[in-house]
């Protein structure tokens, strides 16, 4: 659990780097073939009893884990994941990585003047990633403010990138109508990934 929570970590802070500064992104969504993370109420658990208990209850509901592709898959066409706030982080950066790569692959294709996607096509998958962007941030908010109310015995849990949810949500977004690169070249930048700008 513990090594799958770092390749999730190390894939979002890859497909953020790669859509805030326009470094390459390494890793790429179909690449992950991993169940998201468990439960944080099972991460947190302070004992192995609690952790049974737990796995127990799960079980008798129903709950299973899933796997980060099919999750990212049902996020596309627009349905709901369940899973906990760390997994809901790691679906919206594979959307991004969706895009992200989408986007590059299509400008390559241009400045090539290889044979691209009809327009429509290229339309297509942009209003579905903004569908799925917009259907993840309903989803999250709706999650988030649920658990907040939640039981009150249970101390919160820290998570960093949970707080940023709403900056990755906008990221998003920019990233499928803008290149970061472009935007930096635009305000005046001298200097971009260790090369000079030129006139």
């Amino acid at each position: 659990e513990s090594m799958h929570r770092v390749v999730f970590a190390a894939f979002m802070l890859d497909i953020i780097h790669a859509a805030m500064f326009g470094h390459t992104a390494d890793m790429a969504a179909h690449e992950i073939r991993l169940p998201l993370p468990c439960d944080d109420n099972l991460w947190t658990a302070s004992s192995p009893d609690v952790v049974r208990q737990l796995d127990a209850n799960f079980r008798m509901y129903g709950v299973k884990q899933v796997s980060f592709l099919d999750g990212l898959k049902s996020a596309l066409h627009g349905k709901e994941v369940k899973t906990h706030s760390f997994g809901r982080m790691i679906i919206i950066s594979g959307l991004l990585s969706v895009g992200w790569h989408l986007s590059h692959k299509e400008t390559h294709l241009k400045w090539l003047d290889l044979r691209t996607p009809s327009t429509e096509t290229q339309d297509n998958w942009r209003k579905m990633l903004l569908k799925a962007f917009g259907n993840w941030k309903e989803s999250f908010d709706v999650a988030m403010s649920d658990s907040i109310t939640d039981a009150p015995g249970h101390r919160p849990v820290p998570n960093g990138p949970i707080n940023s949810a709403s900056l990755l949500f906008h990221l998003a977004h920019i990233s499928l109508h803008a290149d970061i690169v472009d935007c930096q070249v635009f305000a005046g930048a001298k200097r971009l990934l260790g090369r000079k700008v030129s006139a």
